[in-house]
């Protein structure tokens, strides 16, 4: 009896202990799920932490995590993804010995599971990061697997252990001709001088693709012993082989210099320069001259020397190039030898090298090259004097400026700038009375840049010679010299200009003196008093002055000139006005707009207007105010035009909005699309473009209609990161089918089916589906056969953005919750317009507005659906607001509250893009 009882007294402690493990290994279950939900890590910190909770739980999670993944088309297994990539970076930190040994341990396990072939990859890639010895076995099991062949070993090459190289050379001889080519790559990856006679026995085994790249692992690789098989590219191989094949011959040369074979590298690097001379093969002959250069050292200097004789410009400035580094004053005067007997072409480049080389003891010997008579070796002496010399040629240069032609002087103008001022200037003064009229013009241009006011008489002067080219280049050095003392001297100046060259340079200058004084009543009373003493053909030589100055009364004048009868005074009083710059002025000027009508006084006033309100000191309300504002007033397009041109500086959603209203009227929607462009998009630097649906929604539109590839491009990227960062995925990822299905019925008829009639007619859906829609270019197309395209999966609340184009007389429209309709349809045939829930019967079905583009062009919808209410934009234009989607199949119900999106198919050849969606997160959490 006490056995008995002893017998059921262990039976129930078991039973309980069991139900215990049971429990825990729930509660253990739970808890890892709930860390892999959070994945993806908000940054590398969280990432971390999270990997260090899924490593508590044992090798056996590692193992569960690789088990959850599944093909492509499945998808979902996102989070697994990024779960065992956390894992993988947090076991190689250092100290992380035992934890990488337990993952890598973990995922070679799950590697001989029956996971999908894509999987493997994964986990391999996994191993080539992680693993080290211990991952050999695993992975040389498959590399006699012609799918899994390759990834494994990439991966026996990134460990590179001897182990891993011995693991490959084995595989090596006995594997088939399929899978030997990955085992070779990844033998020259690793540099297995072991692995170079078998590799070469197959060099000829293979078509020329694959010849190539057993060309490049022998490269790689760099050993002697492979030279004859580079010797042997045929003449009859196809054109990218032997085109490759002095590309890879170069590598290989390099590999064999690295292995202390540097004899055979020069050898076949000089055979390279020789032989290589059409000008489609420079950068051929150049790199075998860098290798040679770098191989060869000091001992390159004849190669060198050599190749600066070539007339192929290319080449001769790669020697030269090489030479700045290569040996030191014996090697200088070689150079000197060989530009003394040189063309004078050639004889600059190497003068311009060897003041680059820096070797000072040669500084006389290319003073001497001021001399030359080719200009183009002046020129190039110049500058290597001063990086030879520096102080000590000053001197020199200023004599030589005096005898310079038009080119030297430009370079010697461009050299004596180097000089400090302290220096330069009384170098300057010393020669300046005696010096030419074209050297003279130069000296004046350097006094200005440097800053010499205590010279300004000279200017003064110089503006009163004859030499046209004198008195200009004083005239415009005065501009950054002058103070508020000069502008009674500059305003004579200005009186006295007699063209129009040297009136604009006056004119500065004039501007610049008396905008040094603080009042703006001083500032222009001159300038008016000028305008009003001039005689009528003068007086428009003050007008952009005073639209520099600004001010009330100078205002006042100008206004005046408007309605004068000169027509020449009267344009330039307009184009005054166009260009002022007193922000004050924004309301008078918009003031003559209310009160004009002529139409050729209108757009430079408004122009001016414009530029006021963009420049000036207004918070981005007011400007915006005026903006509105003047498109009420604007009297044709080609002043909206001008309005739009302004929104360009107001980033933010109002102005974005404004613009967004012209994106469809025909003769504005380019002015508009740029607009559109520059208030949402980033601007260059920290700041941050306009975000959210809406601005999508335009930005696609705007996208569709600026004429330039680049910036239509620029937008798509924005767009496509904005999605992201807004929680969008692609429902489509342009490459394939994946994530969609056939159609099967409706959802009533697919409800009445059983488990298995529903399989089996799914897959005719699909295959069916295969044979009519297809991808091509990121594009999905349907060829006007066969049934709908369906997701696979169901959604409840969601927002997707979907881009759509139909041909002439096209049908089609996207069912939401597998029921129908956003409608799409050719406009010409259905005025209304697409967007509407076409099946409606009691609440409304058609569109607020048609906003399709025209058939064969690409248009967009934005569609949210939550709970029974769906709204609709079509190319950024509200159609659906907020309207009940009637349940077409059973109209006594509600709409259903999960389903599928279809695609519909209707007989007419249809074309959809970048299809984007998210959910819509309830207060219970729900959402797909």
């Amino acid at each position: 009896m006490k056995r008995k009882q002893y017998v059921i007294f262990v039976f129930v402690l078991l039973a309980a202990s069991f139900c215990w493990v049971q429990e825990l290994e729930k509660e253990k279950s739970v808890e890892w799920t709930a860390v892999l939900e959070e994945f993806p890590a908000h940054d590398a910190a969280h990432r971390d932490r999270l990997a260090v909770r899924l490593l508590t739980f044992g090798e056996e999670i590692i193992e569960n995590l690789c088990a959850m993944m599944v093909s492509p088309e499945k998808g979902g297994d996102e989070k697994v993804r990024y779960a065992l990539k956390a894992l993988t970076d947090y076991v190689c930190r250092p100290g992380g010995e035992k934890e990488r040994k337990d993952f890598v341990g973990a995922v070679a396990r799950a590697l001989q599971r029956g996971l999908d072939r894509e999987a493997k990859v994964f986990l391999m890639a996994r191993l080539q990061l992680a693993g080290k010895d211990e991952s050999v076995p695993s992975l040389s099991r498959f590399l006699s697997d012609p799918y899994l062949c390759d990834p494994a070993a990439r991966a026996l090459a990134v460990i590179g252990t001897p182990d891993a190289e011995e693991a490959l050379l084995k595989s090596l001889g006995s594997a088939e001709r399929k899978v030997r080519l990955p085992i070779i790559q990844a033998l020259g990856r690793m540099r297995s001088r072991k692995a170079v006679e078998k590799i070469m026995v197959s060099a000829g085994n293979f078509d020329s693709e694959e010849r190539i790249a057993v060309l490049r692992a022998l490269a790689e690789i760099g050993d002697a012993r492979a030279a004859s098989v580079f010797e042997k590219v045929s003449v009859t191989a196809p054109f990218r082989e032997r085109a490759l094949a002095p590309i890879i011959l170069l590598d290989y040369a390099q590999r064999l210099a690295e292995n202390g074979e540097v004899e055979t590298c020069l050898q076949i690097c000089r055979e390279i320069t020789a032989h290589y001379t059409a000008s489609q093969e420079n950068a051929l002959r150049c790199r075998a001259l860098s290798i040679i250069a770098e191989v060869a050292g000091d001992r390159a200097l004849p190669d060198i020397l050599s190749a600066s004789e070539s007339e192929n410009r290319a080449f001769r400035k790669k020697a030269l190039t090489l030479a700045r580094t290569k040996g030191g004053k014996e090697a200088a005067r070689l150079w000197l030898d060989k530009a003394m007997e040189a063309p004078a072409h050639i004889r600059a480049d190497i003068i311009a090298m060897l003041g680059q080389k820096g070797e000072t003891s040669i500084l006389d010997d290319i003073r001497g090259f001021l001399k030359d008579e080719d200009e183009s070796v002046r020129c190039a002496a110049v500058p290597a004097l001063f990086r030879l010399g520096g102080e000590k040629i000053l001197k020199d240069l200023m004599v030589q400026l005096d005898t310079a032609g038009e080119k030297e002087r430009m370079v010697l103008e461009e050299t004596l700038l180097l000089f400090s001022a302290g220096l330069l200037v009384p170098e300057i003064v010393a020669v300046f009375d005696g010096a030419r009229p074209g050297a003279k013009a130069v000296l004046l241009r350097l006094l200005s840049t440097r800053g010499a006011r205590e010279q300004l008489h000279l200017f003064y002067r110089s503006a009163e010679e004859k030499n046209p080219d004198i008195r200009r280049a004083a005239l415009d050095g005065l501009e950054t010299l002058v103070s508020a003392e000069d502008l009674p001297r500059c305003m004579t100046l200005l009186r006295r200009a007699e063209d129009v060259q040297e009136t604009v340079l006056a004119r500065k200058a004039a501007v610049a003196a008396a905008l040094d004084l603080d009042n703006v009543e001083a500032r222009t009373e001159p300038f008016l008093n000028a305008l009003n003493e001039a005689e009528e053909k003068k007086k428009s030589r003050y007008l952009p002055a005073l639209a520099r100055l600004g001010g009330p009364a100078a205002l006042t004048s100008v206004i005046k000139l408007v309605q004068t009868s000169d027509e020449d005074l009267r344009e330039e009083a307009l184009r005054a006005l166009g260009d002022w710059r007193d922000p004050d002025a924004a309301d008078k000027l918009f003031s003559i707009l209310m009160d004009s009508e002529a139409m050729s006084h209108r757009i430079p006033i408004l122009k001016g207007f414009i530029r006021l309100v963009h420049d000036g000191p207004f918070s981005e309300e007011e400007k915006l105010d005026w903006y509105r504002k003047a498109l009420e007033t604007a009297m044709d397009d080609d002043e909206k035009k001008v309005i739009l041109s302004g929104l360009s500086g107001i980033k933010n959603q109002a102005a974005l909005e404004i613009a967004a209203e012209f994106l469809r009227d025909p003769e504005l929607c380019e002015e508009a699309a740029w607009a559109v462009l520059s208030v949402a998009l980033p601007p260059a630097g920290p700041e941050s473009g306009l975000s959210g649906t809406r601005t999508i929604a335009v930005l696609k539109q705007a996208a569709r209609i600026v004429p330039s590839p680049y910036d239509r491009e620029r937008v798509q990227r924005y767009v496509e990161e904005e999605l992201e960062r807004e929680g969008f995925f692609l429902l489509f990822n342009g490459r394939d089918l994946s994530g969609w299905k056939g159609l099967v019925g409706n959802p009533v008829s697919r409800a009445a089916m059983s488990a298995e009639e529903l399989q089996e007619a799914q897959k005719k859906a699909d295959e069916s589906m295969r044979d009519h829609w297809k991808v091509m270019g990121e594009t999905l197309i349907f060829d006007a056969k066969g049934q709908s395209l369906c997701t696979k999966k169901d959604y409840t609340d969601f927002e997707m953005f979907i881009d759509w184009k139909i041909e002439e007389n096209g049908d089609s429209g996207i069912y939401l919750r597998g029921s129908p309709q956003v409608q799409v349809w050719d406009p010409a045939q259905w005025p209304e317009g697409s967007g509407g829930l076409y099946n409606n019967k009691s609440g409304p079905s058609k569109p607020l507005a048609a906003a399709d583009n025209p058939v064969g062009e690409w248009n967009t919808f934005f569609i949210r659906m939550k709970g029974e209410r769906v709204t609709v934009l079509l190319n950024g234009v509200l159609v659906v607001d907020n309207v009940v989607l009637e349940n077409y199949w059973e109209r006594d119900k509600p709409i259903y509250p999960c389903g599928q999106i279809e695609l519909q198919s209707h007989n007419t050849p249809l074309y959809f893009r970048s299809i984007y969606i998210r959910p819509i997160i309830s207060e219970d959490g729900g959402g797909f």
